[in-house]
């Protein structure tokens, strides 16, 4: 037979000082009711009543850290920051700079992280750089929208990569997130005191090592001799023969250069007219008002799925685009 509780606080809690300010509203309870009670993660070690047991419980369940995306974004910020203070060294970081963004974690999300989670984190985003520029440098169906730092492709390539390499979905017409505190702290280039050169970095002049050409009838001047003055004129007239020679040969490697530089602007200009400019499509999705971003992104994720509604999008007139958003939005969750 079960006793209801009695309605009035016990004697015991409203005479106590120490404990009528926490259980004065207090009404009781069955016997054998478990109340649950969450200690925070960082007092749990001071709270264990010596029991070893118990404390070498809560450090095996710290090395199953979850990370968010605002954790991995301060990570970012101050690996970043270190890598332009010299404390990247070669592709990794000094033991003090992973404890400096533990410390920042612990302190602003109220969870305990180590250096340690941030080394395994560091390695994380290093395997997620890798594939990265994997996929940018594929020559094939992949381009790269540098304003946006989004890998893009059709529909067609989107399938076939992500059926052989599920995880590359992820990356894949979607914005990447710090792209360039990412390449500061997980990219082959070491930052001290300030951005160095890496491959992107590099403009075109810098690309060709190549001597500068100069005229084969133009000598050093200390490599001079004398010339005999009889020899003056036929030396000059040889040499003008050479260099008419040259030229023209010259014209013609530029003529030829020009006409199949010009087969290459106009194949570049007819892929670009068939192709859908992903970065085209998630300004006009995202500058629609009215809807909150999450659910904007959710319906320019939609798109990049199907090309066909996406081309039937970015035709629409800002109300036609509105209508189809809001039935996309009915539509959507309803699913939930």
């Amino acid at each position: 037979m079960i006793r209801e509780p009695d309605k009035d606080t016990p004697l015991e809690i409203r005479n106590s000082s120490r404990f009528s300010s926490y259980f004065k509203d207090c009404v009781g309870a069955i016997d054998g009711t478990h109340v649950r009670a969450s200690v925070p993660i960082q007092m749990q070690g001071r709270i264990a009543m010596g029991n070893t047991k118990d404390t070498q419980k809560v450090k095996d369940t710290k090395t199953n850290f979850r990370w968010s995306q605002p954790m991995q974004n301060l990570l970012l910020e101050i690996l970043a920051d270190e890598a332009l203070h010299g404390n990247k060294q070669s592709n990794t970081f000094k033991h003090a700079s992973y404890a400096k963004v533990a410390e920042a974690i612990t302190e602003k999300f109220m969870t305990e992280c180590t250096p340690k989670h941030v080394e395994h984190r560091f390695k994380t985003l290093k395997t997620n750089w890798n594939t990265i520029a994997l996929l940018r440098n594929k020559k094939s169906g992949f381009g790269w929208n540098d304003d946006l730092k989004m890998i893009t492709c059709d529909r067609t390539v989107y399938d076939e990569e992500v059926a052989a390499h599920p995880n590359h979905a992820q990356f894949l017409n979607k914005k990447i997130e710090m792209f360039d505190e990412m390449a500061l702290v997980v990219g082959k280039d070491m930052a001290t005191g300030g951005f160095s050169k890496g491959v992107g970095d590099i403009g075109v002049e810098a690309l060709d090592d190549s001597p500068p050409l100069v005229d084969a009838d133009v000598d050093d001047i200390s490599k001079k001799k004398q010339v005999d003055p009889s020899h003056v004129a036929s030396n000059e007239t040889r040499s003008h023969r050479k260099r008419s020679h040259a030229t023209m040969i010259e014209d013609a490697i530029y003529q030829d250069l020009s006409i199949q530089l010009g087969k290459v602007a106009s194949a570049i200009e007819k892929i670009s007219e068939n192709q859908l400019n992903f970065g085209s499509l998630y300004e006009e999705v995202m500058k629609m008002d009215g809807f909150e971003e999450n659910m904007l992104a959710a319906a320019f994720d939609h798109l990049n799925g199907d090309e066909k509604q996406a081309r039937s999008f970015m035709f629409k007139n800002d109300k036609l685009r509105r209508q189809w958003l809001q039935n996309f939005f009915d539509n959507y969750l309803s699913q939930f």
